[in-house]
């Protein structure tokens, strides 16, 4: 990482001034760009203030001729005692919980915080953000918690757009719980030091009832909305901390994992920079899906976010390009624009930062393959609908529960596999029975492993059987048209309304010869 003038300008500073363990140097750059300096020197005993600042001036102007200082602080270790000064001290990730904090910390990256490392958390908590409202955030948001759960996975949906909630009105919640997590954090920040909190983990969520799901769906709404709903969200503080080291957050995901463990917990988020929209994304985030709608307003937005999330190293950033009107290959060109943008601005700011899905290469030349963006056109069935998910709709979300799938898997293996013993005991368990593709009555259970390249199988128009003469293309595919509902049970319903044709081999009353 090539060293910036900031750094260069702290370790001058240290160098000039810091020679025991009584002098230190602490400076920082305002938001509004102004320099402020606390320097504790041996080198000031006997200097007026006016000289120390003499000496202060003409070093910066050498250094960092633009810039404004501001608050200028020069003392002695003695001078600093009487004042009881301090040195900084190091803080970590967790220390950031504002907007601000992180504002701060983007303006000042030669005071480096020490980050948390992206540890494998259970349950995995996945964002859904918007910087503008209206781009389709909580609609994508209900489809993709029930591809989820189709597929076997338990899913817990919260709802922190605390001033425009509605996640319990699009899953079309029946019944709804008596309380929401407004209730919930009201009371567990302003009950008495001592007092148990009456309402509990299990009284905010409720059950959305899928058919045919192999796993399950919750929801925690945000509250019934009443007017003691509007005073409490009025009064909660999103960085309110409890027993001195827990905040409402981490409080309120330890016991819904007690109560539910849950494999994923998907975040509606509030649009825009607000306390809830921080808490959303600094606090809770493993990773953020980012919503946005093809426009200047909304790349501004995104562009100011990624500026301020900069420094936040465990989050991982997708972008998904939502209620597009023109999705043929001439109307992406400028979803593609964008796109590239925002990636070039990631890797600019935070000089690798961010985790991302997309190859290490120059973005300035690169052209994203269509198929890559995550792109969700303006459908009329969605845009009319009061509850969701909408049916025939759900293969436009199925990438984005593609990608919060697969690292899920990735999060339970490395759990599984975390240790040798466990590994071992892993693989000397297995057995596999002998098999042979050629023969028509084999089941294709025993033929057909699922990997996470099956995922990239399912969409469009992929072929599916491929390979060089007499690899057993043939029997594999006879196999598949005889065990059609085993192809259908391995692929999560995704191919429940495929027609499968071939172009040669043996006839089939659905499978034409051309």
């Amino acid at each position: 990482m090539q060293e910036n003038w900031q750094i260069s300008l702290k370790q001058e500073l240290i160098n000039q001034y810091v020679r025991n363990s009584q002098e230190w140097v602490d400076f920082n750059i305002s938001t509004s760009g102004l320099l402020n300096i606390t320097i504790v020197s041996d080198s000031f005993i006997n200097l007026s203030i006016f000289q120390r600042k003499e000496q202060i001036y003409s070093l910066l102007k050498s250094q960092v001729p633009r810039l404004s200082p501001g608050f200028i602080s020069l003392y002695t270790p003695q001078e600093a005692d009487s004042l009881n000064l301090s040195a900084p001290q190091a803080s970590n990730i967790a220390s950031l919980q504002t907007w601000h904090d992180l504002a701060i910390q983007a303006a000042n990256p030669h005071n480096q915080l020490q980050i948390l490392q992206n540890e494998p958390q259970i349950p995995r908590t996945v964002t859904f953000y918007s910087f503008k409202g209206g781009v389709g955030r909580t609609t994508a948001l209900t489809h993709v918690a029930s591809i989820l759960a189709m597929r076997g996975l338990k899913v817990v949906a919260v709802d922190l757009d605390l001033e425009a909630p509605g996640l319990s009105t699009a899953f079309n919640l029946k019944p709804q719980p008596e309380y929401g997590i407004v209730d919930y954090f009201y009371e567990r920040s302003y009950l008495p030091q001592g007092v148990e909190p009456s309402i509990s983990i299990a009284e905010i969520f409720g059950e959305v009832r899928l058919s045919n799901a192999t796993g399950r769906l919750f929801v925690v709404p945000a509250g019934s909305l009443n007017l003691d709903y509007v005073s409490k969200v009025d009064d909660l503080h999103a960085t309110t901390i409890i027993d001195g080291q827990h905040s409402l957050w981490s409080i309120f995901k330890n016991e819904i994992y007690e109560q539910l463990k849950p494999d994923i917990l998907l975040i509606d988020s509030r649009t825009g920079i607000n306390q809830w929209g921080a808490l959303s994304l600094i606090q809770a985030a493993d990773e953020a899906i980012i919503f946005l709608f093809p426009n200047e307003q909304n790349k501004q937005g995104i562009e100011l976010l990624i500026q301020s999330l900069q420094g936040l190293k465990k989050l991982s950033i997708n972008f998904v390009f939502s209620l597009v009107p023109d999705v043929t290959p001439i109307g992406l060109s400028k979803v593609k624009q964008i796109w590239k943008s925002l990636l070039n601005k990631i890797n600019t700011a935070t000089d690798e930062n961010y985790e991302t899905d997309e190859d290490e290469q120059d973005l300035d030349n690169v052209q994203p393959p269509i198929e890559k963006l995550l792109v969700i056109p303006y459908l009329l069935p969605i845009a009319l609908a009061d509850s969701y998910p909408v049916q025939g709709t759900q293969d436009y979300y199925t990438k984005i529960a593609n990608l919060i799938d697969e690292k899920t898997d990735e999060l339970k293996r490395s759990n599984v596999l975390n240790t040798i013993d466990q590994r071992w005991k892993i693989i000397e368990s297995l057995h596999f029975p002998e098999v042979n593709a050629a023969d028509q009555r084999q089941d294709l259970n025993l033929l057909f492993q699922r990997t996470t390249d099956f995922e990239r199988f399912l969409d469009d128009t992929t072929c599916l059987i491929r390979g060089r003469k007499g690899t057993g293309k043939t029997a594999l595919y006879w196999l598949f048209l005889q065990h059609k509902s085993v192809a259908q049970k391995l692929a999560h319903g995704r191919l429940d309304k495929t027609i499968f044709l071939s172009a040669h081999g043996r006839f089939q009353k659905k499978s034409p010869i051309s």
